[in-house]
């Protein structure tokens, strides 16, 4: 049994260290879409609090490390893993270098979806049902038709064009062994996802270029409110200032 309204979910598909989630920040100033709260300390008494823009703010910016501790950006994003369930996303996780666990786990599909339905967390079918916006990650093509069957209608968003802010973010990110995070930064290519939108990342560091591309990518959605709140742009200038 898959959960229902899943077409509220968005799976943004990136190769590692190519921004995904703060595209997925971005699109969360926009009154339909929330980020992924840690749902196991971030629990509030009323559904709709979670789309409060300020605490979306709030929370959006805590994300954004000081220059001193960026090598620890992964103590500071906003992990499905603490979003979907206290145990992982998707389990088992796929290993996006052989991606034989996952080929494995689509044989016996029944089987995958009987055992992690259940430890999906509670909150997520209520944002659903709510017409709530939520957001997911995908590291290679596979990992998509993973996630897709427990939510069979959620919509794909590939990163395009992510070369240059690839580079730049492992070296800005990643401590200086990089060989404990071989596995993910070592090259991904990810071949185009059927149906999936086509991001341009690679216009990220021209604000005005970025956000035309955010707005055409709110027109992609059927929501009837496609502004984004101007909160934005102090999360995007604290996002990119990282980068100078």
């Amino acid at each position: 049994m898959t959960i229902a309204n899943s077409n509220n979910l968005t799976i943004i598909l990136f190769t590692p260290y190519s921004s995904g989630n703060f595209l997925a920040n971005v699109l969360s100033y926009n009154k339909n879409f929330i980020p992924k709260y840690n749902l196991q300390k971030n629990i509030l008494p009323n559904l709709l609090d979670y789309t409060d823009i300020n605490h979306k703010h709030n929370t959006i910016l805590r994300s954004v490390p000081e220059k001193n501790q960026v090598t620890n950006w992964h103590s500071y994003e906003l992990l499905c893993t603490l979003f979907y369930s206290k145990d992982t996303y998707v389990k088992p996780y796929p290993n996006w270098e052989t991606e034989k666990d996952v080929i494995q786990i689509l044989r016996n599909k029944k089987l995958y979806i009987s055992t992690n339905k259940e430890k999906i967390n509670k909150f997520i079918p209520k944002f659903l049902e709510a017409n709530i916006k939520i957001f997911g990650v995908a590291h290679v093509v596979l990992q998509v038709d993973l996630i897709k069957l427990i939510f069979p209608e959620a919509k794909v968003i590939q990163l395009v064009n992510y070369e240059k802010i690839r580079e730049l973010s492992i070296k800005l990110k990643v401590k200086h062994d990089p060989t404990h995070f071989f596995h993910l930064i070592k090259d991904h290519h990810l071949v185009t996802y059927k149906d999936a939108y086509q991001f341009d990342i690679g216009t990220l560091f021209d604000k005005d270029a970025f956000f035309k591309e955010v707005y055409k990518l709110l027109d992609w959605y059927d929501i009837e409110d496609k502004t984004l709140h101007t909160n934005v742009n102090e999360y995007y200038e604290k996002y990119v200032g990282l980068y100078a």
